[in-house]
């Protein structure tokens, strides 16, 4: 176990500084990046479309759009980037006692890692502009949800992609469909009420709600639909590894 876990570190280290080495901007563009998109969407949606926020959320549309934006951005790219983990190291795959699962583990770590840096930015926008502070408990919490979310269905993908490429390609067109039908860019009450049940069905509701009562002074979702999700994600992630490490023999075949 002891490691496992260094491994993972250590692969999440390696992560974090791959992705933007050579460039001149480092570190930096993970903050950059979704910060740009976030200020296009705000001219879109907040002063051409003129979405209104929700009533009760300090700061407007741009805390609004920030404060879920970010974590969307988040497991969008754990999605896409863990899935593609797997094939993408095929040296590594093909020796039978290297724990593959470490690098969808990593994979995610390292972008919650980056999301968590662009928060914090996010936390110093919401002080000096709105006077709101950030709740600490609750972002621990939303961390973790978000965690336990992303690794069943991640490791599950990274598995099915070696046996089927076409996965990695869908993915970005299922992810975009998928950020229009969740409330990212746009607050649960201006959707019509012939929809809203469907917004039951989301597993990103709850978790943008508690990652904007964490860093923009948002409602939290009730504590015991909360409790049911971690429970649920659990198992989703213990059934994820299971058929990951089931299929893990296969790999080095295939790859």
């Amino acid at each position: 176990m002891r490691r496992w876990s260094y491994l993972v570190i250590e692969l999440t280290a390696r992560e974090m500084s791959v992705r933007f080495s050579g460039s001149i901007g480092g570190l930096a563009w993970g903050l950059l990046t979704p910060l740009f998109q976030c200020a296009i969407f705000g001219v879109v949606f907040g002063l051409i479309l003129r979405v209104p926020p929700p009533p009760d959320l300090p700061g407007g549309y741009p805390m609004f759009l920030l404060s879920g934006w970010l974590p969307w951005m988040a497991i969008s790219e754990s999605i896409l980037s863990g899935s593609a983990s797997v094939v993408q190291n095929s040296h590594l795959v093909k020796k039978m006692q290297f724990p593959a699962e470490t690098l969808v583990i990593s994979r995610i770590l390292a972008t919650l890692a980056l999301e968590g840096a662009a928060l914090l930015s996010l936390t110093l926008i919401a002080g000096l502009g709105y006077g709101i502070r950030p709740r600490p408990s609750y972002a621990v919490v939303a961390f973790l949800l978000q965690f336990l979310l992303l690794t069943g269905p991640v490791l599950a993908l990274a598995a099915i992609a070696v046996f089927f490429r076409d996965v990695t390609q869908v993915l970005p067109s299922l992810l975009m469909a998928v950020l229009y039908l969740t409330p990212v860019l746009y607050p649960e009450n201006q959707v019509p009420a012939r929809l809203q049940p469907i917004l039951a069905f989301s597993p990103f509701r709850d978790l943008l709600a508690l990652f904007r009562a964490a860093f923009a002074g948002g409602v939290p979702p009730p504590a015991g639909r909360l409790a049911l999700q971690a429970a649920l994600f659990l198992l989703v992630a213990v059934a994820g590894l299971w058929f990951f490490r089931r299929s893990r023999p296969d790999f080095a075949d295939l790859i």
